[in-house]
């Protein structure tokens, strides 16, 4: 079995404000790179790359601390790890997972960058979801692109979340998201909708003050 690591990826370090700190993240920034090194990997390796997606979640995190504080996170679709690093700053006991173990390395790696303990981590299959603990907030930044994972996650929020617990997901205006959501809400769940903005990951040249729109999706029984 191929052992994970980081030394062969192309990571750049992100420099990122949020809420009166400076978060330094390290993922890939060049997506053409990864393409072709496909043959490394079981599918496309999203995670690796930072997304607004993971911003705009870390953001909203922040604005809400005060209901996150002393709470079970369950982050899914972990990436670089950022909503997860700063919900464990706003005090909350985090759970991290991927199915790339490449990427909760990179996660493992950016809290220790950025000085972050406690935080758990687990390399998980969606359709194999083993988990059994109950969480206040699930939460996953752009994780609803493919719609053949949309009834997982949704047995993934039965089974995980605690009464009362709500799931938050943030997304770039997917048509899967929406279907995602349509989805939810015929089976039962309630879904509220609002938007924030976040600079461009990767803005165009000539054009680095872009910011772009994300659907930030929250989610109840």
């Amino acid at each position: 079995m191929r052992s994970p690591s980081l030394a062969s990826l192309p990571l750049e370090l992100y420099a990122l404000d949020i809420a009166e700190t400076t978060w330094e993240i390290m993922a890939v920034q060049n997506q053409a790179v990864l393409a072709d090194r496909l043959d490394a990997f079981e599918q496309f390796p999203f995670g690796l790359l930072l997304w607004e997606s993971a911003v705009a979640l870390a953001q909203w995190i922040v604005s809400h601390a005060g209901l996150m504080e002393r709470s079970r996170v369950l982050e899914l679709g972990a990436g670089a790890g950022l909503p997860g690093l700063v919900a464990c700053k706003v005090g909350a006991r985090v759970v991290q997972t991927d199915h790339l173990a490449e990427a909760l390395l990179l996660a493992q790696a950016n809290a220790e960058r950025n000085r972050m303990g406690g935080i758990s981590r687990f390399l998980a299959d969606w359709r194999e979801w083993r988990c059994e603990e109950r969480f206040e907030w699930v939460i996953g930044a752009d994780i609803l692109y493919d719609r053949h994972f949309h009834a997982d996650l949704e047995a993934i929020f039965q089974r995980n979340l605690a009464p009362n617990g709500v799931v938050v997901l943030t997304d770039p205006g997917r048509d899967a998201a929406l279907e995602m959501m349509v989805y939810l809400e015929r089976r039962g769940w309630r879904v509220d909708w609002e938007i924030q903005k976040v600079r461009a990951i990767r803005p165009e040249e000539g054009d680095l003050l872009r910011t772009v729109e994300v659907n930030v999706w929250t989610v109840r029984r």
